[in-house]
């Protein structure tokens, strides 16, 4: 199969990588990824790609992705309005009601050695029971 890729002017094949296989390593008492190896089968062969937190944003905590007390994306609050939140994160039962929703930039490493860095996006809420989430309180053990 070819499509015309617009972005980069020229012809080239669609190249169909299959579902890929994402294990989550989380955090003992949390939801928060400890780390997490993505399998992706390539034809004959797999590639495995190795990911390694480095800093963690925790989306749902100011960012304005959760309403907050009136506070969030496209709520209006007024004029010139200004106001500020202030979360311990460092404190864990803290950072336990926001690490649902969390935006992870990670070191990407294959199992050939190629390296590079990016975002993985991690979001658990409520039941999983593949992973051991039985219940939408439970945290990793």
């Amino acid at each position: 199969m070819r499509v015309w890729n617009s972005d980069q002017g020229r012809d080239e094949p669609v190249d169909h990588l299959g579902r890929p296989e994402v294990v989550i390593d989380y955090l003992p008492g949390t939801r928060e990824m400890r780390s997490a190896t993505v399998t992706i089968p390539d034809g004959d062969d797999t590639i495995t790609i190795t990911n390694t937190p480095l800093r963690t944003l925790y989306l749902a905590a100011g960012s304005g992705y959760v309403n907050l007390d009136g506070w969030g994306h496209g709520v209006y609050q007024g004029e010139l309005k200004v106001e500020g939140l202030l979360h311990d994160l460092s404190d864990p039962e803290e950072r336990r009601k926001y690490a649902y929703l969390n935006e992870v930039l990670c070191r990407f490493e294959t199992d050939t050695g190629e390296v590079g860095y990016g975002m993985h996006e991690n979001m658990l809420i409520g039941i999983h029971h593949p992973t051991g989430f039985h219940t939408p309180e439970t945290q990793a053990p």
